[in-house]
């Protein structure tokens, strides 16, 4: 397991997370909530063991973390959406397994998102809810809404960590509504390396998860 100092530390983030000094055989098998990010061991049998385990958007890391899936996290705003639903059959397994899809942008965030960060109006994809495309590619996977508290919650978490006016990743919702679900579960993390797309706070992000007591890193 790696230490928040190595976390809370920018140039050693890459290689803390992937530094596996404790044996995964101790640690806590609770949730496991796998990323896209890069994940260079096998840990097929080691996730498909947790309660729970959750994925988000394009379910990455299949070949290292098995396909056991409880819920998709998908973000339900704006152009990914349609590259997610266009590439569904990569993550068909995973799709297939989950119990629910988890919507992460509420509509009236999406309203919110609308009037106070820069949209094109010319582009018929930004600033626009396509929950129902989702709905209907992936029926009949019933779909959950979370509700405006976490994203709320979530930008309260990167105001304090000097995110400034950024949006939150799927990441960061996810866990928080793993918190309340769960309360005082371990979630292990995989495929995370707080990095990616530039309107996401990736430093305030870094710190936060880092720093909770819940968190552990592989």
């Amino acid at each position: 397991m790696i230490s928040r100092a190595q976390i809370l530390c920018r140039g050693d983030a890459v290689d803390a997370l992937h530094d596996r000094r404790e044996s995964t055989m101790i640690a806590s098998k609770d949730i496991a909530l796998v990323g896209n990010g890069p994940v260079l061991q096998d840990y097929r049998s080691f996730v498909g063991e947790h309660d729970v385990v959750v994925r988000m958007n394009l379910c990455a890391n299949l070949d290292k973390t098995g396909d056991k899936t409880d819920f998709i996290a998908l973000i339900n705003s704006g152009r990914p959406v349609f590259e997610i639903c266009d590439k569904a059959e990569l993550f068909e397994p995973a799709r297939r397994n989950c119990k629910k899809i988890w919507l992460v942008r509420h509509p009236s965030v999406v309203a919110t998102l609308k009037k106070d960060f820069f949209f094109n109006e010319n582009d018929p994809y930004e600033g626009r809810d396509f929950s129902f495309h989702i709905r209907r590619k992936f029926a009949p996977t019933p779909c959950e809404m979370f509700a405006p508290n976490i994203w709320q919650d979530s930008s309260k978490i990167i105001g304090t960590q000097g995110g400034g006016n950024k949006q939150p990743s799927t990441g960061l919702l996810t866990f928080l509504r793993l918190q309340e679900l769960y309360p005082g579960k371990t979630v292990n993390l995989f495929g995370f390396t707080h990095e990616g797309w530039v309107g996401h706070p990736w430093d305030a992000e870094r710190k936060f998860f880092g720093a909770h007591p819940s968190v552990r890193y592989f």
